[in-house]
């Protein structure tokens, strides 16, 4: 019980450095400094001191103290997926109550306002928060 509780704890609070140990190697995450560098790469290791994550080729090790806060990146297709259907039941919703000559333009609209809302869904962020400095 007592480490089902330690670990819903360490994923609703951000400010847990032990919150990098459940990111996989390789897995995309950008590293801001307190030096206000960014740095984006793929995760490596993890240890109670450092991070390693490899940059192109190269191994690159960030000390624990050096680090403001850490983002793992996420597939953008969620986010493009749902906006889209957003779009498209806007669409759907105008399209209900139209009729005659009206039903066309209601059709017409329907995959403007789906790409429209996979546009926007490109657009948001798709990065989410691992570990923060408190």
């Amino acid at each position: 019980m007592g480490l089902l509780t330690t670990v819903s704890f360490a994923k609703s609070n951000p400010n847990l450095w032990e919150n990098l140990a459940k990111l996989k190697e390789g897995q995309e995450i950008r590293v801001d400094k307190m030096n206000h560098a960014v740095v984006s790469g793929k995760m490596k290791k993890f240890s109670p001191e450092e991070i390693s994550i490899e940059i192109k080729t190269q191994l690159v090790v960030i000390k624990r103290a050096e680090i403001q806060k850490v983002d793992k990146k996420k597939s953008k297709v969620k986010n493009i997926l749902i906006a889209a259907g957003i779009g498209a039941g806007v669409g759907a919703v105008m399209l209900s109550g139209e009729s005659g000559d009206n039903t066309y333009y209601g059709l017409v609209a329907l995959p403007i306002l789906s790409r429209g809302g996979a546009g926007v869904g490109a657009i948001l962020p798709s990065h989410s928060l691992v570990y923060m400095r408190p």
